[in-house]
């Protein structure tokens, strides 16, 4: 598959798991509340109505999960380095999120400590997913090295 095509593939699942988290959460807080409402009023008051307020919302939380799991293929560029690759995923994110969050309402207008704590519980979540991402990688290239170990060791005493 070249890199086109695990682009693609990767923007549909994370499509997929943005819209299926976003239900998910929905849910909880619904039942939670008890308000009823899956959607925030103002995203109803601003298309005119519920199900263009629950379509737009969950084709941006889709279109969300879709910019940082596509994006994710930077990582797959072999000339780049990890903190290129990690820097420029972390600006495709950011930008969703911002964009994402602030049409969603999850951030108030202009700025604020709330939105300030907001972005860095984002910063510190992303830091935190990005840290176990790379303690996997490097067991599994540890792994591979004794592999390869092996294989050369068996080799020479054959």
């Amino acid at each position: 598959m070249n890199l086109k095509q695990r682009f693609i593939y990767k923007f549909a699942i994370g499509f997929s798991l943005g819209v299926f988290v976003d239900l998910l959460i929905k849910d909880i807080v619904c039942y939670s509340d008890k308000s009823g409402m899956f959607v925030a009023q103002h995203l109803v008051d601003f298309t005119g109505n519920y199900a263009t307020a629950l379509i737009l919302d969950l084709m941006l939380v889709g279109m969300l999960g879709a910019v940082c799991n596509g994006a994710a293929v930077v990582y797959e560029i072999e000339s780049w380095s990890a903190l290129r690759a990690t820097f420029t995923h972390f600006i495709f994110s950011i930008i969703a999120c911002m964009t994402a969050g602030k049409i969603l309402g999850w951030f108030t207008p202009g700025i604020s400590w709330w939105n300030t704590i907001q972005y860095i519980a984002w910063v510190f979540a992303y830091a935190m997913i990005w840290l176990i991402q790379y303690l996997i990688y490097k067991k599994e290239v540890r792994e591979l090295n004794k592999s390869v170990e092996n294989m050369k060791k068996s080799d020479v005493k054959d």
